[in-house]
């Protein structure tokens, strides 16, 4: 209902963000794969996953600009342009240094979009329905991961028999992937239009612009947010490495783990506004990154495919359900006038963390001979510091 009777820009965000995910997804999935096939160590594709990082954090620095605010049309095609260019120059690149800015660029195209998504919907989404279409919006980005997961799954056997062998089936199935950012960028072409569109509230109506937000704000904010980025730096970017390397599974199989978690992570998001009401948004939050923690345990010391699988899926629903959670939580806790920069600052921190220990792991997996205890131990450690913190900071806050 909410989506159905949204503006007509709205629903075209929504369609360029489905396109711009599944673009993402299938990298996500097959870039590193790719990559170590072409001969790159792991501290390579770490370096790789930190320049990625050093993109986001530029753009980041740009995105509460006034331009960035004020154009949202304009920055998300062109953002979906580049990250077209730097996907394809990623797979295509015939060294090391023109990955490396491929990958910076990756992370500043992709940093636009993440900034404005909840600033967007809060000026053009009706009051009441603002928790579901943030929840909606971050569903689709997880729905995305499964649609991206099952094309790389589908066309990866498909694109081997024609390519007769892994690098080529990867190379394609990578190429096909980059071209779905120039479809985003036509849909979100259709999302100018003058003004807000947004129904004015009651609340909207009361706010301050003027009024500045407090530099302990943003510290409180910051914190679980750098914590978070420190431990999905350590984890994340490595989690088809470890299922390739701990129990040599093949990319098509990876893929389907892939769109498993994403699915499961797609019902989180949707259920996110239920449990927010049920428990509030803080308590949400920190509910959800505390249970997701034993998950990781399991995934540092199971040797059973199953188990790990498991804990795999558990592990991706209950650490992505506060997502839109964190963003309904910013869109509330600053006023108008901060939220763009609110976004891109707790972005900027999250992705300082990850650029220094993405790096970090890569170095310990190679000189640990892929030893994923360590890091995995490590992430559970920094998710309950962010969980703690968040609840200390803002147990007190009403919402």
């Amino acid at each position: 209902m909410a989506v159905a009777q949204s503006p007509p820009r709205v629903r075209a965000f929504l369609a360029g963000s489905i396109f711009f995910g599944t673009a993402i997804a299938v990298f996500e999935v097959l870039l590193n794969l790719y990559l170590q096939g072409e001969g790159l160590s792991k501290s390579e594709i770490g370096d790789l996953l930190s320049q990625r990082a050093i993109g986001t954090v530029l753009a980041a620095l740009l995105a509460g600009g006034g331009f960035v605010k004020n154009r949202p049309t304009a920055v998300l095609a062109a953002s979906s342009g580049l990250l077209f260019i730097s996907l394809a120059a990623l797979v295509l690149a015939p060294s090391l240094t023109i990955r490396q800015v491929a990958a910076t660029a990756y992370g500043f195209a992709l940093t636009f979009r993440i900034v404005l998504a909840a600033p967007f919907l809060f000026r053009h989404v009706r009051d009441e329905w603002l928790a579901t279409m943030l929840g909606v919006d971050a569903a689709i980005l997880a729905g995305t991961q499964v649609l991206g997961a099952v094309a790389a799954a589908l066309l990866y056997p498909l694109y081997k028999s024609v390519a007769g062998g892994d690098a080529g089936a990867l190379r394609y199935t990578l190429l096909t992937g980059a071209g779905l950012p120039l479809a985003a960028a036509i849909c979100y072409l259709r999302t100018a239009g003058e003004g807000e569109s947004r129904a004015v509230s009651a609340r909207a109506q009361t706010e301050t612009p003027e009024a500045p937000a407090p530099l302990l704000l943003y510290i409180k904010m910051c914190v679980p947010f750098f914590l978070i980025g420190a431990g999905a730096g350590l984890t994340i970017p490595y989690l088809n490495l470890y299922f390739a390397d701990r129990f040599q599974a093949q990319a098509w199989l990876i893929g389907v783990f892939y769109a498993a978690v994403a699915l499961a992570t797609t019902v989180g998001f949707i259920a996110s506004p239920m449990l927010a009401e049920r428990l509030g948004l803080v308590r949400s939050v920190v509910f959800s990154e505390v249970a997701s923690i034993p998950f990781f345990l399991i995934l540092a010391w199971s040797s059973s495919l199953p188990l790990s699988v498991a804990a795999f899926l558990m592990r991706g629903l209950l650490m992505n359900l506060p997502y839109p959670l964190y963003s309904n939580l910013i869109m509330r806790i600053f006023g108008p006038a901060h939220r763009e920069r609110a976004n891109a600052i707790t972005r900027l921190v999250w992705n300082l963390s990850w650029v220094a220990t993405s790096r970090l792991a890569g170095w310990l997996l190679d000189t640990g001979n892929g030893n994923y205890v360590p890091v995995m131990v490590t992430t559970a450690g920094l998710y309950l510091a962010a969980s703690t913190s968040f609840w200390l900071f803002f147990r007190k806050s009403g919402l």
